[in-house]
């Protein structure tokens, strides 16, 4: 009688793609400027800290780009890493912006700051 919340859809469509519900866990993000960058390094020390081989990312297909490149940065050499877009439709305005985010990100932000900041 009421519309799931994001937690719940996304733990529904996991379980139909077999994913048993004690292996999803969704993490708090502490607030930032810089939201990839910072997650990337937060979800990496997790990742460390847990000594997980492997992590798999969902996240917007126009992303998807963004995402490998920065978590790949922070998670080099511990092990695997999956990223898969969602599918949804974005506008041309959105891919245009994400373009200019990851050359941002792949030349500026993490060679000068080496992502830490």
């Amino acid at each position: 009688g009421r519309n799931y919340t994001h937690d719940e859809w996304v733990t529904h469509l996991m379980m139909e793609a077999k994913v048993p519900a004690t292996d999803i866990e969704f993490i708090a993000m502490p607030a930032s400027n810089f939201g990839t960058l910072s997650e990337a390094r937060y979800i990496a020390d997790l990742v460390k800290g847990r000594h997980y081989g492997r992590l798999i990312l969902v996240t917007s297909t126009y992303h998807t780009r963004r995402v490998w490149i920065t978590f790949s940065h922070f998670l080099k050499g511990q092990g695997e890493l999956y990223i898969y877009g969602s599918g949804e439709n974005v506008r041309f305005h959105n891919i245009m912006t994400e373009y200019i985010k990851v050359l941002l990100y792949r030349y500026v932000l993490i060679p000068i700051t080496g992502g830490r900041f």
